[in-house]
């Protein structure tokens, strides 16, 4: 679980460490993304089942029958090929089981989770025999169950048996701190996959990655770093690589906005927000250049003249520290 020293993961892992000990279901609750499947892991191999299988089904799309096949499995003749099918509540015996996105599950299928915890028993799809299972569930949640409980969407006594460990995982935008070490290690990982010698990440594109949202959390940033290696030229990793869309969002405490939708629909003058989506474009096109003011000016339409009246009306400077003067194709 990579992390900087002072992340708010540490809290995380602390709690996430406590529980492995403790052969008791566990809810870990965060957005889609956040790794709450890895944090599984490493509590089943941190449990006193490490040397036990670890499985994990994530619940998200999966339509109801196929959810119910690959858990609880089939009789022969039910699943596709007509052959009998162990599901993974069979497999994970002993083990450890996490299951992804567990506010989709139906009626029928929290039922069956709650005979599980309660019983130890479920019966595979067409069958009649039941069949017993000791799998320890780690269960990983999107949304607020509680409130689904409120609703009447999810079985209160299915929730209080998964809950009790509960365990709120943070979106990226809350660990800023953390994105330095993340995209590094994601790099070298993707870089030796894939045979491409690349082996570092420029200055101003950690400023552009960790004043970023992220809202599809772990998984955007890595598709990110993914993207940025495929285009690139050079043994380092420059912001010109850097998604348009990351690069129009302006720096912010609390992350920041992903596209100029934000201006679209903030308060404030029609002038105010005109200049916010300005600001955004003269940013990104200027990194996209890499501060060829020259190139910048020509494709916005601007003089040289014009362009750095803009940037020193918005104070836009390169991230670089570089003295800033004209380069000329």
């Amino acid at each position: 679980m990579l992390r900087a020293p002072n992340s708010p993961m540490n809290a995380v892992v602390e709690a996430a460490r406590q529980f492995a000990g403790f052969d008791v279901p566990v809810l870990l609750v965060g957005e889609p993304g956040t790794g709450k499947a890895q944090l599984a892991r490493a509590m089943h191999y941190a449990s006193l089942r490490a040397d036990k299988p670890f499985h994990e089904l994530s619940l998200a799309g999966l339509p109801e029958d196929l959810a119910a096949i690959e858990l609880m499995g089939a009789k022969r003749g039910v699943a596709a090929g007509g052959v009998a099918k162990a599901g993974l509540l069979q497999k994970a015996d002993r083990g450890t089981l996490y299951l992804g996105a567990i506010e989709t599950a139906s009626p029928a299928l929290q039922l069956a989770l709650l005979r599980v915890l309660s019983e130890g028993a479920f019966t595979p799809v067409g069958g009649q025999e039941i069949l017993a299972t000791n799998p320890r569930l780690i269960c990983g949640a999107g949304g607020d169950l509680r409130a689904r409980v409120a609703e009447g969407r999810f079985r209160s006594d299915l929730y209080f048996a998964l809950a009790a460990g509960e365990i709120a995982v943070p979106p990226l935008r809350a660990r800023r701190g953390d994105i330095a070490i993340l995209a590094r290690t994601m790099l070298t990982e993707l870089a030796a996959r894939h045979g491409k010698p690349v082996h570092g990440l420029d200055g101003p594109v950690l400023e552009f990655l960790e004043t970023y949202d992220w809202p599809g959390n772990l998984r955007e940033l890595r598709n990110e770093i993914t993207r940025m290696l495929v285009f690139a030229q050079d043994p380092v990793l420059g912001a010109n690589l850097i998604s348009r869309h990351i690069l129009q969002a302006p720096p912010g405490e609390e992350g920041a906005d992903r596209s100029a939708e934000a201006a679209l629909t903030a308060d404030g003058t029609l002038k105010d927000r005109v200049e916010l989506m300005e600001m955004r474009i003269l940013r990104e096109t200027l990194t996209r250049l890499r501060w060829n003011k020259s190139r910048a000016a020509a494709e916005l339409g601007l003089s040289r003249v014009g362009l750095r009246a803009k940037l020193d009306r918005y104070g836009i400077a390169d991230p670089s520290g570089r003295v800033a003067e004209e380069q000329e194709d």
